[in-house]
This record gives structure tokens, C-alpha cells and sequence, in this order.
């Protein structure tokens, strides 16, 4: 896991994040894992789509130009298949659904 900048809020959401994303099947690289821990957090934080706003908590300690740059690079990442990143998202929403 990345050493991130703060111990609190979104940082320690990332954290988890990172964590459940690491033993999940997402064909993704260390890197992404803690970039995308970082920018849901971020998104859960704020309960926006404004990136403005997640710069304003992204926990990395750059400055707010590099940050924008960051989630711009790693959103448009062809790296990331967003479709092996959320399958297991997916099976286990569709049995929590079952098993209502």
C-alpha cells in the first residue's frame, strides 16, 4: 500500500479502499489500485463529479495543478479496463440482490 500524505478522512478511506482493491481480480497494476483508491475516496468525500472539489481532498501531496493533471492521466488510462475492474463489483451486488 502507498504511504499517502494524511492519516484521517480521506486518506483512511482510501486506505480501505486500496486495500479491498488489492484482493480483487482487476487485472490492475499497484500504481492504478492507489490511484483509483484515491480518487473514489476523493469522489465519496466530496458526493460530486467536480474535480475541482477533489483536488481540494485528493490525499497526495502535489500541488493542485499536478493533481488535476493526475486524475485527467489516470481517468483516461487505456490501462484500466473498467469492465475487469468492476466484475467483481458486479457478482457481488447481483447476490446481495439474490439473497434479498
Amino acid at each position: 500500500m502507498r504511504k499517502r500524505m494524511s492519516t484521517g478522512g480521506t486518506s483512511h478511506l482510501a486506505a480501505s479502499i486500496e486495500k479491498d482493491l488489492s484482493t480483487r481480480n482487476t487485472n490492475l497494476l499497484n500504481p492504478h489500485i492507489s490511484g483509483i483508491a484515491d480518487i473514489c475516496a476523493s469522489v465519496l468525500i466530496t458526493r460530486t463529479v467536480n474535480t475541482g472539489e477533489w483536488i481540494l481532498v485528493l490525499p497526495r501531496d502535489i500541488d493542485a495543478k499536478s493533481q488535476e493533471r493526475y486524475i485527467s492521466r489516470l481517468l483516461a488510462n487505456d490501462l484500466i479496463d473498467i469492465k475487469s475492474v468492476m466484475q467483481d463489483f458486479v457478482k457481488e451486488l447481483i447476490t446481495m440482490y439474490e439473497l434479498l
